[in-house]
């Protein structure tokens, strides 16, 4: 698709950011694929179309909204992030980490736009990892 517009990224992670989103394989085979699987799952299919809906917010003078997935372990969160990001590029690529500091993910938003931030959802399992590592070199810290 030719446009008259050009982006300048402002450095190279948003250039890796801008790379990403992108078309490839066709529509019918992304509904078939993506969407009709979710069509008996609401739940999982309000973060999809809200994934679409983003662009919307800003022309039409709405207020974004935060979209929360979370569940039980194994109950399909990642395929869902997955499902949202696949609107817009490849997934792996397009998905960030929430390990990251307030100002990377603020610059990550604001570059977007009107496009979806998602981020990982696995922060949980790491942060119960950092704590546990944390607390035993605390008690060990005590325990001179």
């Amino acid at each position: 698709m030719e446009s008259k517009f050009c982006i300048v990224p402002p450095d190279e992670g948003e250039v890796q950011r801008l790379n990403v989103i992108q078309c490839s394989g066709s529509v019918q085979g992304w509904i078939e694929n993506v969407m009709a699987p979710l069509y008996d799952n609401p739940k999982a299919l309000f973060p999809v179309i809200s994934s679409f809906a983003s662009v919307l917010f800003k022309p039409h003078d709405l207020t974004p909204i935060l979209v929360d997935i979370s569940g039980v372990s194994s109950s399909g969160k990642t395929s869902v992030q997955k499902a949202c990001a696949s609107v817009w590029g490849k997934p792996s690529e397009y998905i960030s980490s929430m390990l990251t500091t307030k100002i990377a993910i603020e610059r990550m938003a604001a570059f977007l736009n009107a496009f979806p931030l998602i981020l990982m959802t696995r922060i949980q399992r790491t942060i119960q990892k950092r704590y546990s590592r944390c607390s035993i070199c605390l008690a060990r810290v005590q325990a001179r």
